[in-house]
């Protein structure tokens, strides 16, 4: 069997696993940004004041300017990564409710390190080494509750996290610091190969992470290959 034919059956069971913990829900499911950057959120329940952390910019804020756009919001962006700090200077002026901040967030305050993308064009770096780098950077991470401190909120509404496999340390962390978001964008990140340590170890967190986050009141209503969308019970019609 080559690697497609293993890949595609890997995400096979995962689909099939992750949707057994679908909820039905009644709220307007739609996905803002295009491509890579996009996701599926509960369009009815935006409103201009929402608290909205995005975390992994890399090079697409499409969602992110879909919610400025769209709602009024004011959006956060964290990444400290060389690429997304790059992206996001080069267009600072054109979305003045986009608040960029180069820090990563992970499970404590410290300065960890990124190691480098498969490919030099790519922007994923991954505290988790995902690929198999030698190479990487340092930079300084925060946990949310820390960045919530720093930047003098008591909640957030809406977060979003495609963290090349560092959402692994950081859910936990969220569900111990009692952090409850309306909203919560994953992305569950994947290693290269197809059967090793770590690919079981993502494949398996992702299951577990969502009966953990299923325990504290979070429903899953969206599985769109490794994404996924939570919506926390409180917010419910």
């Amino acid at each position: 069997m080559n690697r497609l034919k293993r890949l595609t059956r890997r995400e096979y069971w995962y689909d099939k696993l992750m949707k057994r913990h679908l909820t039905p829900t009644s709220h307007t499911i739609e996905k803002l940004g295009v491509g890579y950057g996009g996701w599926h959120v509960p369009t009815d329940m935006i409103t201009p004041d929402w608290v909205i952390y995005s975390f992994g910019i890399g090079e697409d804020i499409t969602f992110d300017v879909d919610l400025i756009n769209r709602f009024g919001c004011t959006v956060h962006g964290f990444d400290p990564t060389p690429r997304a700090i790059d992206y996001v200077e080069a267009q600072r002026d054109t979305y003045p409710n986009f608040k960029f901040h180069p820090l990563g967030v992970w499970s404590e305050d410290t300065t960890i390190r990124f190691y480098n993308p498969r490919k030099e064009h790519f922007a994923s770096y991954s505290i988790l080494n995902l690929r198999h780098q030698e190479d990487y950077i340092e930079a300084e991470v925060k946990t949310v509750r820390s960045l919530m401190s720093h930047l003098g909120h008591d909640h957030v509404d809406l977060i979003k996290m495609d963290i090349e496999g560092a959402e692994q340390a950081v859910l936990p962390n969220l569900i111990a610091d009692t952090i409850r978001p309306k909203v919560l964008c994953v992305e569950y990140d994947q290693p290269v190969e197809t059967f090793s340590k770590l690919a079981w170890q993502c494949f398996t967190r992702a299951l577990s992470l969502t009966q953990a986050l299923r325990d504290i009141g979070y429903h899953l209503v969206v599985v769109d290959g490794w994404t996924t969308t939570y919506i926390h019970e409180s917010s419910n019609s």
